[in-house]
């Protein structure tokens, strides 16, 4: 198929910025203006990217528009204030005293996330945190509570309410089953107390007596349920990890070719269900439309969101995930995330970057020498993934190398080179054209490599029930092993997430040596081939030649009852013996006559074939019971079922079989099924 170079233009760049949203689109064309389109255009003769950050840096005729834009880069985010998180509170607790503890639960959040964490109004804060855990104990939402009270006592809470905290938290732990905790923490409760006020003083008696009463009662406390998240499974690899990959299985070897580069193939026999993958992202970042839903950091939907203490435009679903995005990567994207939001970066931009914030300077300086060598680190390994630079137009290269440059800047301006370093200059420094030579690179290979990140939505009532859930997109991560599958239009495995981490599994049997294959989106039940061949020759820069292009598969409304036999030789040929279809009556249509192998000569008697149409008739029953099992929730067993149904079919008929098609995709229900799932009302 030849090229279609608008649709592979358009393809790049949104994988660079938005069309429709954003500056930087008038930003690259002001410049391309400025630097002359012939000059653009000789662009990718430039081999080197710390060169090619240089130049286009250096070139005279940009230095207006290209500095005076690097120049200006300011801070740009959602900050605190205490005047409307004074006024969420109000109307929190007014909502509490009218008996909506929904509404006043999501008005005393968003108080909390408006709140200053330092300063003169860093009180509101502690007032904001303390009224939401009055409501959350009153939830049941202990572990939520607790965290609350306990940052409060750190956050200079009120000494006349230090004694309601420990009451508090001792109610907490009472209802974690934590029974040991909660004493002790009534025990501090009763020396603090005895210590806070006067001996003759009713209020000490009133406590003394209200904790002898508490403490009495521990040993018949029946502790309360707490509201618990859908807990996720993790499987375990296949035959253990293989030791240059440990996040893959020892089923598992890279190899080698011109045309197919660097992919994973069986190095023993595969089974459909085997767990081939689990890895964590390397880099990831959350969808900005999911800001407000989803955790910045593990990915996790929101119950009770924690804010960043600068910020109000990301939430946390914990304090953990706040220390140890804020200790990393978010304290230099913080202030200039809606800036990236508004320049109308592409997803890809933002993982660009990350790779970047989430370790310190000095790492890069001290693999700076080794990234040539795959395995000298992580970083390395996902640093020679495939960018396919050669292929690149001159406009895409210069694109990307002005995106680097601008978030290059707004490193600098964060303070990630140092803090005396903060300011722009005329003259880029060496660490800077490598950092930005590094960004560019990632720019290049997230196109190629970066997953998609998905929950899965399902219906309460049946919670897997089958072709009654829905993907919901919430973030995209680059996982330099995962990207070492290449594509298939009928691939061999299935994807799900748990978090950031990746699982892929067997969808269906592989021999010794078989390639080992994903699917990049254009599948062949779903696009035709000259749809699917178009798009990953703009999107990914290959010609796709699995068999379902070679062969033409049909769609899947198009596939018909019909069965493709393989050939039974004891040689092991597995060619099309002969093409049966069996009709409602459970009679086969063709000749029961002995047939010969027409690749290898092998001669089946008729009796193979009755037998095999029996066998047919037998495996279409326990697919059957695989989606039933599915249809009512029982995981397990349609696993069981289906994955069963898979090797065995697979080994019988040569694919497209419809039933076979249908059964791997409730195989993806139902592994999904253990990963990030919410539960619809």
């Amino acid at each position: 198929m030849q090229e279609d170079t608008l649709y592979t233009a358009i393809c790049h760049s949104a994988t660079l910025y938005s069309t429709k949203e954003g500056f930087f689109k008038d930003f690259i064309e002001a410049v391309t203006e400025e630097a002359g389109r012939s000059w653009v255009s000789n662009f990718n003769k430039i081999n080197d990217d710390q060169q090619k950050l240089i130049e286009c840096f250096n070139n005279k005729k940009t230095t207006e528009i290209l500095h005076g834009t690097l120049k200006n880069i300011q801070e740009l985010y959602r900050g605190k204030s205490s005047f409307i998180s004074t006024q969420r509170r109000k109307e929190g607790k007014a909502f509490l005293e009218e008996n909506e503890p929904k509404k006043a639960l999501l008005l005393l959040t968003q108080s909390v996330m408006k709140a200053p964490q330092t300063g003169s109004d860093k009180s509101e804060w502690c007032s904001a945190l303390w009224d939401r855990s009055h409501l959350l104990l009153s939830q049941g939402e202990f572990s939520f509570c607790l965290s609350d009270v306990q940052i409060c006592l750190k956050n200079g809470l009120p000494e006349n309410l230090k004694a309601d905290a420990y009451w508090r938290m001792a109610e907490c732990y009472f209802g974690l089953k934590e029974n040991s905790k909660g004493k002790l923490t009534l025990l501090i409760l009763e020396k603090w107390v005895e210590k806070a006020f006067p001996a003759d003083d009713a209020l000490l008696k009133e406590w003394k007596t209200k904790l002898r009463e508490k403490i009495k009662e521990v040993p018949r406390l029946m502790p309360f349920e707490e509201n618990k998240p859908h807990s996720h499974k993790v499987p375990i690899l296949t035959k253990g990890p293989l030791i240059e990959f440990p996040c893959a299985s020892s089923t598992l070897r890279l190899t080698e070719t011109k045309v197919g580069g660097k992919f994973f193939v069986a190095r023993d026999p595969i089974k459909a269900g085997d767990t081939l993958i689990v890895e964590n992202a390397f880099a990831a970042c959350l969808l900005p439309e999911k800001c407000g839903t989803h955790c910045h950091h593990c990915f996790q939907r929101l119950k009770i969101p924690m804010p960043c203490a600068t910020c109000s435009g990301v939430s946390f679903c914990s304090v953990d995930c706040m220390e140890e995005a804020s200790s990393s990567y978010h304290r230099f994207e913080c202030k200039y995330l809606d800036l990236m939001i508004g320049a109308g970066m592409s997803i890809l931009c933002f993982i660009a970057l990350r790779i970047i914030t989430q370790q310190k300077l000095d790492f890069f300086l001290r693999v700076k020498d080794k990234l040539k060598d795959p395995k000298s680190c992580d970083y390395a390994q996902l640093y020679n993934l495939v960018t396919h630079s050669d292929k690149r137009s001159s406009e895409d290269l210069f694109q990307r190398t002005l995106m680097s440059l601008f978030l290059l800047h707004i490193l600098k301006k964060s303070g990630y080179f140092g803090l005396e370093a903060t300011s722009f200059t005329e003259k880029l420094s060496a660490t800077e054209v490598f950092i930005g030579s590094l960004i560019i690179r990632h720019l290049q290979l997230l196109q190629f490599n970066a997953h998609e990140i998905y929950e899965l939505l399902v219906k309460a009532e049946t919670e897997a029930a089958y072709c009654k859930i829905h993907h919901n997109n919430i973030a995209v991560g680059i996982y330099p092993t995962a990207s070492y599958f290449n594509h298939d239009c009928y691939p061999a495995v299935s994807r799900y997430f748990v978090g950031n981490k990746i699982v892929l599994k067997a969808l269906r049997p592989l021999a010794t040596n078989e390639a080992v294959t994903e699917n990049y989106g254009p599948i062949f039940t779903k696009r035709a081939r000259t749809e699917r061949q178009r798009a990953l020759l703009s999107r990914y820069r290959f010609q796709c030649e699995c068999r379902a292009c070679l062969e033409n598969w049909p769609l899947f409304d198009n596939l018909d009852d019909t069965y493709q036999i393989r050939c039974p030789s004891p040689n092991g040929c597995g060619k099309m013996l002969t093409r049966i279809s069996i009709n409602k009556n459970n009679k086969q249509k063709s000749n029961k006559k002995d047939i010969k192998c027409s690749s290898c000569g092998f001669c089946a008697e008729s009796s193979f074939l009755q037998k095999t149409e029996e066998l047919i008739h037998s495996l279409d029953k326990k697919y059957q019971e695989g989606k039933k099992e599915l249809d009512r929730g029982n995981i397990s067993a349609a696993i069981s079922s289906l994955s069963a149904y898979s090797n065995e079919m697979s080994a019988l008929c040569i694919p497209p079989v419809k039933t076979l098609t249908l059964a791997h995709e409730a195989l993806r229900i139902c592994w999904a099924n253990d990963g990030s799932k919410i539960i619809l009302p």
